[in-house]
């Protein structure tokens, strides 16, 4: 039986993956430019959607399945997961004062048989999540997230850290073989945005083949070198080393094939939207068959530095929440 912590190597690859920070020269400027003029923006509001696909052989690995009596225990599990998470989609809308530090998230996550819904607010380092499911709130801070989250994996400490040098070593890495190796275009378009159709300016980047496969290495090869939860005690050294072998066996199976970036910039060098397709193959021995791995990511932003009306969960009664500890035991709980 599988467990919802599974998936974190998943996301993490997810955030790795995604995390492309330019392209070259031109497109590369006028990348830069428009994310940070994006990110100076006090007000406003993003919506993403996330989605993940498998797509395999389905009828060749059903024959593998009925071959004798016993079905194969290896091609079951596979089976099992494939049929999880060939269709996870995640999806936010998502509102935010940056002066106030503070932003309402409403949205749900979709995979298997389950469609969570539900709405997180932020106030400072004081989060609300607010869900459909009795009791309706749960209430946390972001150290008590990080010591609830990372505790199920074997860390003791109650002063974890992530690792924030890391993710500059990464992002260099991939800035530097996005300017030497991706394709690049750029052209114009119409686009259609919650406030209308508007003029924005397209820049297309692509990285396939070996160019990628040679930037997946390189990125092992950083996070073999690197802590990624930062602790003073030596068994919770032993636990981010294991962690840290959980991602680096998950990336490195994963061959990949292509990864396109297209970004569109509003007439007053804002983001309007951003998109990332990621496309791989894993190879599974257990069935001999390659599935095909495709993640897609899409951002949109408007209403840039608008006032925004960012208000609390109504009905809020801590004492009748939960913490995040038992938060996340009932999400472990979840069978895939």
């Amino acid at each position: 039986m599988r467990k919802f912590k599974t998936i974190l190597s998943l996301f993490l690859i997810i955030g790795l993956l995604f995390s492309i920070s330019g392209c070259a020269k031109d497109v590369f400027t006028s990348y830069k430019q428009a994310e940070a003029k994006t990110n100076t923006v006090k007000t406003g509001k993003q919506k993403v959607s996330f989605t993940f696909a498998s797509e395999a052989d389905m009828v060749k690995l059903r024959s593998i399945l009925q071959k004798g009596k016993t079905p194969d225990e290896g091609a079951m599990k596979i089976y099992e997961t494939l049929n999880s998470f060939k269709d996870l989609k995640i999806e936010f809308t998502k509102q935010y004062d940056k002066s106030q530090d503070k932003y309402l998230s409403d949205g749900f996550v979709r995979f298997n048989i389950y469609n969570l819904k539900g709405s997180l607010y932020k106030d400072r380092d004081n989060y609300i999540i607010e869900k459909p499911q009795l009791p309706k709130y749960v209430h946390f801070t972001s150290q008590e997230f990080i010591n609830g989250f990372f505790k199920q994996y074997g860390f003791q400490s109650q002063k974890l850290s992530f690792n924030n040098d890391i993710a500059n070593v990464l992002m260099s890495i991939i800035d530097e073989h996005i300017t030497k190796d991706s394709i690049m275009s750029n052209g114009r378009k119409i686009m259609n945005t919650p406030n209308g159709d508007i003029k924005v300016k397209e820049l297309k980047i692509t990285l396939e083949g070996e160019k990628l496969k040679a930037l997946k290495n390189e990125l092992l090869h950083a996070l073999r070198q690197n802590t990624l939860v930062s602790s003073e005690l030596d068994s919770d050294k032993i636990a981010d080393k294991k962690i840290k072998e959980m991602l680096i066996n998950s990336i490195g199976q994963l061959q990949p094939l292509s990864m396109e970036y297209t970004l569109y910039i509003d007439a007053n060098g804002y983001m309007a939207e951003k998109n990332i397709s990621f496309k791989g193959e894993l190879y599974y021995p257990e069935i001999d068959m390659n599935v095909s791995k495709i993640w897609d990511y899409n951002s949109l932003y408007w209403d840039l530095d608008k006032k925004q009306d960012i208000q609390p969960p109504k009905g809020m009664d801590i004492e009748g929440s939960i913490d995040i500890k038992t938060f996340l035991e009932q999400m472990n709980n979840i069978t895939l």
